[in-house]
């Protein structure tokens, strides 16, 4: 029944969600990505696009200086810095309450 079904994932989910190098390929090899990491593509519009296509919303202005200060420290650059950013979107519990 409706009334008894769980939203919340479960540690089997998370644990997926967070080691599963079937969707770690899928990020890395997919073609929207592809398009969207695009070095020549400023790094604001990289982060609106992936928080559109992934949460459907525009990100909020702290997430911003967040993905911003989290660049600025050079641990990964460019397209490395979008994929974390895909991940950590797919595996937020917005992501996962709305898919």
């Amino acid at each position: 029944m409706e009334n008894e079904r769980i939203d919340k994932p479960g540690p089997a989910q998370w644990l997926h969600l967070l080691n599963s190098s079937h969707i770690q390929r899928k990020l890395e090899d997919g073609p929207v990505l592809k398009m969207l990491l695009n070095p020549n593509r400023k790094q604001q519009e990289i982060v609106e696009e992936l928080y559109l296509t992934i949460l459907s919303r525009f990100p909020a202005p702290a997430e911003v200086e967040k993905m911003d200060a989290y660049i600025k420290t050079g641990v990964v650059k460019g397209r490395e810095a979008g994929l974390d950013l895909a991940w950590a979107l797919i595996n937020s519990d917005e992501f996962l309450y709305r898919h």
